[in-house]
């Protein structure tokens, strides 16, 4: 039982590691978007490169966070 609470939790953390950033950065530009900030453009921009910068990063240490066995 405790094993699979540890398993379940090291899932939960490497799901969040892994969408929650690209998720607030969506919704940041998104404001500056809906409040027509000049700075929209400089941030969708740069949204391509976090978000794969970030799932490649994330993706390895959530590979380390739960190991092989899941």
């Amino acid at each position: 039982m405790r094993a699979q609470l540890r398993t379940l939790f090291k899932g939960i953390a490497a799901f969040l590691l892994l969408f929650m950033p690209p998720l607030i950065f969506e919704k940041y530009t998104f404001y500056l978007y809906l409040t027509l900030s000049a700075d929209y453009f400089l941030n969708s921009g740069r949204r391509f490169w976090f978000d794969i910068c970030w799932f490649v990063g994330a993706g390895a240490l959530s590979a380390f966070i739960v190991g092989r066995r899941m």
